[in-house]
């Protein structure tokens, strides 16, 4: 049997700098990012939700994948 906790212990190296390696976001990162603030707000706005699928019982394969933007 594994032992997940004594694993981590064996295999981690803590990190005890700063964020300074850190980038900034992409521009299709923030673009992205816009966009789904701009869906939330009509979430919101909508009730918390945008629709609802009432004819499919959601199961683990129920749905095809879902994106935000697919490219």
């Amino acid at each position: 049997m594994l032992n997940v906790r004594q694993f981590v212990y064996d295999n981690i190296t803590p990190y005890d700098g700063d964020a300074s390696f850190l980038c900034r976001p992409t521009e299709k990162t923030i673009t992205l990012r816009n966009e789904v603030k701009e869906l939330f707000k009509k979430e919101f706005a909508n009730g918390g939700v945008l629709a609802i699928d009432t004819k499919t019982v959601s199961t683990i394969t129920s749905h095809k994948a879902g994106y935000i933007d697919k490219s």
